[in-house]
């Protein structure tokens, strides 16, 4: 619930689109003292602006904590502009493959590698587009001297270019890793200085409660059928884990669920995400909310400060992913799909 007068919308879509939020698997959220398990989560719209959700257990923790080391991992590049005008997408492209040319020429007369990774992403329509092209490098000095090359393209290129001085920046990358519990001492400073704390560290955690989940029988639509985004069937909450992403799709309906199953497989949502999404792709599935899950591996581009991408947290995968296309029943298509 809120606070009335607070604003916002609490309803059973906007709680499981926050329950979905940057989650990897369902059945084993683990957190330090307990394995969330979601999968038979239920929500009910019980007055406006009041949704009781049930359902939710807690498993045994893990014997380890989840911890995070930031380091140095070179610098980045990053050039924006804007071309706007008649074939404005294929101008722009243009302008970051001529770019991408002579600052290679550029790092070979300096005596200088290869980039370690180059990236090149146009958005817009065709008469106005905004370009982002990244390049990452070991050594800052060798980006350097690319910074007012990349001005260059507004005065002697394609006309309508709006392309600004690169930025140079760090790339801080994260390290994860699992710390056995043990060998952590536990402590609380609330102002009076460092108080010990005792918590448990033998763990317990066995098995992810996704793997005994009995999810909705995939089903063929049958009969007549019509070709609709998954915008108008379904809702849709996306975020990263690292370098990986998420997408949370919840039915607006219950009985869409079987023919979403049958149409959004974890094979699909990979081919729609290439040639970004690098690693498999998990699905995974929450009944109680007619949901499912879906993991990317290795799909942001090492995520975060890391990335070249503009999307780095993965926030508009969800969007992404509702506009693919799916066969579904021709009834749903007359008006009652979307709620």
């Amino acid at each position: 619930s809120n606070l009335r007068g607070a604003g916002g919308l609490v309803t059973p879509a906007t709680v499981a689109e926050q329950m979905l939020y940057e989650i990897q698997d369902p059945g084993a959220y683990h957190v330090p003292d307990v394995a969330c398990d979601w999968t038979q989560v239920t929500m009910t719209q019980e007055a406006p602006d009041v949704v009781r959700v049930a359902g939710a257990r807690g498993l045994p923790p893990t014997d380890t904590y989840k911890c995070i080391a930031t380091h140095l991992s070179g610098h980045k590049l990053m050039v924006v502009g804007s071309v706007i005008g008649h074939r404005a997408r294929d101008k722009a492209n243009r302008v970051a493959q001529t770019l991408l040319a002579r600052w290679r020429k550029m790092l070979e007369a300096g005596g200088h590698p290869e980039f370690s990774e180059s990236r090149v992403e146009l958005l817009g329509g065709d008469f106005e587009v905004t370009l982002r092209l990244g390049v990452k490098h070991p050594n800052q000095k060798a980006l350097a001297p690319l910074v007012r090359e990349s001005a260059t393209a507004s005065v002697s290129m394609a006309q309508g270019g709006l392309i600004g001085p690169g930025t140079l920046s760090p790339v801080i990358s994260g390290y994860c890793f699992l710390m056995p519990k043990s060998v952590v001492t536990p402590v609380v400073d609330v102002g009076a200085g460092l108080v010990a704390c005792e918590v448990e560290v033998a763990g317990g955690f066995t098995l992810s409660a996704s793997t005994s989940v009995k999810p909705v029988s995939a089903e063929t639509p049958a009969g007549p059928t019509v070709t609709l985004p998954l915008r108008e069937l379904c809702y849709a909450r996306s975020g990263d884990k690292g370098s990986a992403a998420n997408i949370g799709l919840i039915a607006r309906r219950p009985e869409y669920l079987p023919v979403l199953r049958h149409a959004v497989t974890a094979e699909r949502v990979k081919a729609f995400f290439r040639p970004d999404c690098k690693g498999m792709v998990e699905r995974f599935d929450l009944p109680g909310i007619s949901g499912m899950n879906f993991l990317l591996h290795d799909t942001l581009g090492g995520g975060g400060t890391s990335s070249l991408h503009l999307d780095a947290l993965a926030k508009a995968y969800g969007q992404r992913l509702l506009e693919m296309r799916v066969d579904v029943p021709a009834a749903w298509g007359w008006g009652q799909a979307k709620l």
